[in-house]
């Protein structure tokens, strides 16, 4: 499961996500994803993950590509299967999506 919330919506099954990855970029035509800050809890078999991501992207809209920035906090889950970890869901909470030109201030 990956849930991007009101900004990329909810997408169940691996086919789903693929698909969700495949058809954002029609919306979005670059990014580039800063992920930092990561803290991970194991717990035997299970284990979960949280994560700061920055992300200067330019969006597709009628005038041509706008240079936005996307400030958001990844919370995942992953499961260990067959001696393999796998990212079991994926939670995306938007903190700032903005237009650059505006800034995160404005937004």
């Amino acid at each position: 499961m990956w849930d991007g919330g009101e900004a990329f919506g909810r997408h169940e099954g691996v086919e789903a996500v693929a698909q969700m990855v495949r058809d954002a970029g029609s919306q979005i035509n670059f990014s580039a994803h800063f992920v930092m800050n990561e803290l991970i809890d194991v717990d035997g078999d299970r284990a979960t993950g949280k994560w700061w991501l920055l992300m200067p992207c330019t969006v597709n809209s009628d005038s041509g590509g706008e240079a936005q920035w996307i400030m958001a906090a990844y919370d995942d889950e992953y499961a260990k299967i067959d001696g393999r970890w796998l990212i079991k869901s994926t939670k995306l909470d938007v903190k700032v999506f903005a237009p650059h030109s505006k800034g995160w201030a404005e937004a």
